[in-house]
């Protein structure tokens, strides 16, 4: 089943290139678990003060990756990460790094996610051992970040973020 399953990145791009990435990731069946938006502020509960805290440890566990702009919401999280230097990745220099569906590249922005939301979820059934998992959609949305008038759009779109919920379509408040 997984040869089937298409991967929603760029085919043939190489994800662990230096450049910045904006990705949102969202919550299983888009739960609100990580807090709530009250008058266009985002109040986080203890999941998402954790999910905030794993965000802010990726730079500790790949040096490659700088952060940029991010908001945990209720059921997703936005962030733009910055490759800052290419990892040794086991490549040939002319051969991009082909990812398949469950299988990324390390040092990639895949990799990256998947570690990230591994902390997210080993944190909270750490701290909250009845809590049911899966805590994510089994995917993540990115955008490649082209030009610095696109990544000024997208930090504005990033923290502006609380003052649309009411806009999301998932919103049930």
């Amino acid at each position: 089943m997984d040869d089937e399953r298409r991967s929603p990145r760029l085919k043939g791009y190489d994800y662990t290139q230096e450049g910045a990435y904006f990705v949102t990731i969202c919550t299983r069946n888009r739960l609100p678990l990580f807090g709530k938006v009250v008058h266009d502020q985002v109040h986080l509960n203890e999941l998402g003060e954790l999910a905030a805290a794993c965000w802010e440890q990726i730079t500790q566990h790949h040096v490659h990756v700088e952060l940029d702009a991010a908001i945990i919401m209720p059921t997703h999280v936005h962030g733009i990460l910055v490759f800052v230097d290419r990892p040794n990745s086991g490549h040939d220099g002319d051969m991009s790094p082909q990812e398949s569906f469950g299988k990324p590249v390390p040092g990639s922005l895949s990799s990256v996610i998947r570690s990230y939301k591994a902390a997210v979820t080993c944190g909270i059934m750490n701290a909250f051992p009845d809590a049911e998992i899966p805590i994510w959609q089994g995917r993540f949305h990115d955008h490649i970040i082209r030009t610095p008038k696109s990544l000024d759009i997208i930090r504005a779109y990033v923290l502006n973020n609380p003052a649309r919920w009411t806009e999301d379509t998932f919103y049930s408040g």
